[in-house]
């Protein structure tokens, strides 16, 4: 039996549809976050040497991708 103390961790592992989409804010140069049902959905940071990297809401790296827009899809596709 798996047992969850927390609201949050029991969202993290269910498959459900997110029901609004993910809201991205940039609160300084070269990092855009996003949040998705009032929850931490993950981060894009831009490097010049590495592009655009994609990192997901447990800290996991997703990728890294040539363009923001890339990047963003990339974390709303699995969101």
């Amino acid at each position: 039996m798996l047992h969850l103390t927390s609201t949050r961790r029991r969202r993290a592992r269910t498959t459900r549809p997110r029901r609004t989409p993910l809201v991205w804010r940039s609160p300084e140069r070269h990092l855009w976050v996003a949040t998705g049902d009032g929850e931490y959905a993950g981060m894009t940071v831009y490097d010049r040497r590495a592009g655009y990297t994609a990192i997901g809401p447990t800290a996991e790296l997703r990728g890294r991708f040539p363009s923001l827009h890339e990047a963003k899809a990339a974390l709303e596709r699995d969101c």
